[in-house]
């Protein structure tokens, strides 16, 4: 459960902006030495894509689904909620990633990306400090790049003193921080404008923008499209008062808070979003 402080904490400070480019491309980690432990994880669209379990590949990376991102629904939660911390930090471990460790998620088919986004917000808050997903969508050679990249991981060794896996919630928030959030904090539905509905269908306060606006031929658009749209249908500089981003069940707001983290601007994902919101409103009213 995330602790009342953070989540307050949150949602009330002002814009941050994040400290590294969290999307990259195959080409641009090649171009020098990991300068720290590294590891690539392929991120299947389901834990039987590829006609392999989830797990660890004979070339040695790291196999990841939404599974391992996401616990059970229950009557209480939203569709996607957190996974159990320990039984994930596990996971990682056994594959020898620390806290200390650069994870590279590399989307293994296009429907694969909204996976991994989620997968950049879930593994940052599990303790990963740096999490970095590819942009390269695969195609024809991404085979021979993939297994260039887990050879140019391997080469950076190992963490030989690890630290334990802490929580980190600044990238995540529940029902809760959403309720109490301050008035300048503006709350962002990444659904599209049919999902997103009336007055009955989403979060009283919320905008509509939805992620696809920020995706050209399933990539995240550049820096500038991205203010531009943001002006545009909110009217509004993404990077000039505090966002939440929220969705059907935290999937597609994972990619559009990826893509304003690689703008530099840090926004934290409801993660129950609406499929947990309007539980707690249906509890509410009986």
């Amino acid at each position: 459960m995330i602790d009342a402080f953070s989540q307050e904490e949150a949602l009330s400070t002002a814009p941050s902006h994040t400290p590294s480019t969290p999307v990259l491309r195959i080409a641009d980690l090649l171009s020098a030495p990991a300068r720290c432990p590294t590891r690539i994880a392929e991120i299947l669209p389901s834990p039987l894509a590829r006609g392999a379990r989830a797990g660890v590949s004979a070339a040695g990376s790291l196999r990841l689904s939404l599974a391992d991102f996401a616990g059970p629904e229950s009557p209480t939660t939203g569709r996607h909620p957190l996974p159990d911390h320990a039984s994930l930090v596990a996971t990682l471990a056994a594959a020898g990633i620390s806290p200390g460790t650069t994870l590279v998620l590399a989307p293994t088919t296009p429907d694969a990306f909204s996976i991994a986004a989620r997968g950049w917000v879930t593994l940052r808050w599990a303790g990963v400090g740096n999490v970095i997903v590819l942009a390269d969508s695969p195609s024809i050679g991404f085979e021979a790049q993939l297994e260039a990249l887990i050879a140019w991981a391997a080469a950076s060794g190992v963490d030989d003193n690890p630290t334990p896996f802490r929580q980190n919630n600044t990238g995540v928030t529940d029902a809760a921080g959403v309720s109490r959030r301050e008035k300048d904090v503006v709350l962002i539905d990444a659904r599209s404008p049919d999902a997103f509905g009336g007055a009955d269908a989403h979060i009283a306060g919320s905008v509509n923008l939805p992620t696809a606006t920020l995706l050209e031929a399933g990539a995240l658009t550049d820096t500038d499209e991205l203010h531009r749209v943001y002006r545009e249908i909110l009217d509004l500089d993404p990077g000039a008062q505090p966002l939440v981003v929220s969705c059907g069940s935290g999937i597609s707001a994972s990619v559009q808070a990826l893509a304003l983290a690689q703008a530099g601007i840090s926004a934290p994902v409801y993660i129950g979003s609406w499929s947990e919101w309007s539980k707690r409103r249906t509890a509410l009213a009986v």
